[in-house]
């Protein structure tokens, strides 16, 4: 049977508990609308947030997050809007 390498990643890492998810959330219907290989991007996203919850409870504080949040958004815009020939020349 083959695994996704995400799945690899995950057990590897020890995140055995969002594997778990990662393969309940496969089997949904709704799943199949991501595409171009966007699970590595989840990934990615979902370790994101552990990391500033980690810190918010940490610190007890939500402004660093907030403003990590924001930046990693504006990089994103950013990134999207250059690609289609947008905001930066």
């Amino acid at each position: 049977m083959l695994t996704h390498p995400t799945l690899d990643l995950l057990h590897k890492l020890g995140l055995h508990g969002m594997a778990k998810g990662f393969k309940e959330f496969e089997r949904q219907p709704e799943a199949t609308g991501l595409a171009h290989a966007e699970w590595v991007q989840l990934a990615g996203l979902a370790l994101f947030g552990v990391a500033l919850a980690t810190v918010s409870y940490r610190t007890g504080r939500l402004g660093m997050n907030m403003v990590a949040h924001a930046s990693f958004n504006l990089v994103a815009v950013v990134t999207i809007l250059n690609q289609r020939g947008g905001v930066i020349h």
